[in-house]
């Protein structure tokens, strides 16, 4: 899976966990986005453990 796609895909998902954690939005997405600056930095192929989203 791509940078693009992780980001597509798990976005919402974080921003939602992360905004329980830190109570605001912004800092939220903060860290959001820092997440996805450090996998960006690192190979995405080692990440081993992924959430499965079903559509259903």
């Amino acid at each position: 899976m791509e940078y693009e796609t992780l980001y597509e895909t798990y976005k919402p998902l974080l921003i939602s966990v992360a905004y329980r954690m830190v109570g605001t939005l912004a800092d939220a997405e903060d860290l959001v986005h820092d997440v996805f600056v450090n996998i960006q930095r690192n190979d995405v192929g080692l990440i081993r453990h992924r959430r499965l989203i079903s559509s259903s």
